[in-house]
């Protein structure tokens, strides 16, 4: 006689935990360490100030800067004080909703 395979069918009345706890890993499924959230206890430093890019062919390009807790840019790249202001002198448009010209008291 021959096996029969096991189904892969959702059972009901079961909770996602329930399954994941019975059901092999599949590979290929897990998130690169970089996107895991931090361990319970682990502090990760923000940066105080932060610019948001674009792919060129010819590099990045900056498209705005941010105050280092700004939530209207989760990826942008950790900047110094002084290349947030330069970026703006520059033309860099600063993000309308955290306003970091103010923060870097650039306003007349």
């Amino acid at each position: 006689m021959g096996q029969t395979k096991p189904s892969h069918r959702p059972v009901a009345g079961c909770t996602e935990a329930q399954l994941a706890a019975v059901s092999p890993p599949r590979p290929g499924l897990r998130q690169p360490a970089s996107y895991r959230p931090p361990p319970p206890g682990v502090v990760v430093a923000r940066p105080a100030w932060k610019v948001t890019s674009i792919r060129t062919a010819h590099g990045p390009k900056p498209l705005s800067v941010h105050v280092g807790d700004c939530t209207m840019d989760d990826y942008g790249r950790g900047i110094s004080r002084d290349e947030a202001r330069r970026l703006i002198t520059e033309g860099v448009e600063p993000c309308p909703y955290c306003s970091p010209e103010n923060a870097l008291g650039m306003t007349g």
